[in-house]
């Protein structure tokens, strides 16, 4: 995991994990796409992903998702 250091040129180097051999790297939304192909380029890298969260809902106070019970 020494390499792990070369990963903060591309985003915020936020964990790595040296039993496990994985780190998570937080970079912008607008240069996230060319970001993770130039990481899987590298050749220490195995797998290079985007997070889900963009796709997952995150405000579950709407009123149209709560049902009300009526007596």
């Amino acid at each position: 995991m020494k390499r792990a250091s070369n990963l903060k040129k591309y985003g915020s180097l936020q964990y790595v994990s040296k039993s496990l051999k994985y780190a998570v790297l937080y970079t912008d939304r607008v240069n996230a796409l060319p970001t993770v192909k130039q990481i899987k380029k590298l050749p220490f890298v195995k797998t290079a992903y985007l997070s889900p969260r963009v796709d997952l809902k995150v405000n579950y106070r709407e009123s149209d998702s709560t049902e009300t019970v009526e007596d």
